[in-house]
């Protein structure tokens, strides 16, 4: 098994606390996240978009978003290196269209009015 970069507090969590908190790819609610596998080419990445949902649980400030993001691109390329085989190239260059959409497109499961924070999201009217 691979070990895969963590925010405090995950592998503490109950089963039903991650049931709650770690949806897999996409934005938890958001229709458009039933398109988006929690594959890559058949090697499943359910745990690493678990970690990166529950690093945007805890997350606060840009940087940790941020933080979350890069994790998860390296706990992607990590599962490949490991678990990849020969189609490791093409899984890689698909993790980091993963990661350029997380990061350009995240900002609404990051800043979610309901987790208290909307306030930090950057474009937000800070009057």
């Amino acid at each position: 098994m691979v070990e895969l970069i963590t925010e405090f507090g995950y592998h503490k969590l109950s089963e039903q606390q991650r049931k709650d908190i770690c949806n897999g790819a996409g934005a938890k609610g958001d229709w458009k996240s039933v398109f988006i596998p929690n594959t890559i080419y058949g090697l499943d990445c359910f745990q690493v978009f678990g970690v990166h949902d529950h690093a945007y649980h805890v997350g606060f400030m840009p940087e940790d978003k941020e933080r979350a993001d890069v994790s998860m691109l390296i706990n992607l390329l990590r599962v490949i290196a490991e678990e990849g085989g020969f189609l490791s190239p093409l899984r890689s260059m698909r993790a980091m269209k993963y990661y350029i959409a997380v990061h350009q497109c995240g900002d609404d499961a990051f800043y979610l009015e309901e987790k208290g924070n909307l306030h930090l999201h950057p474009e937000a009217n800070n009057d």
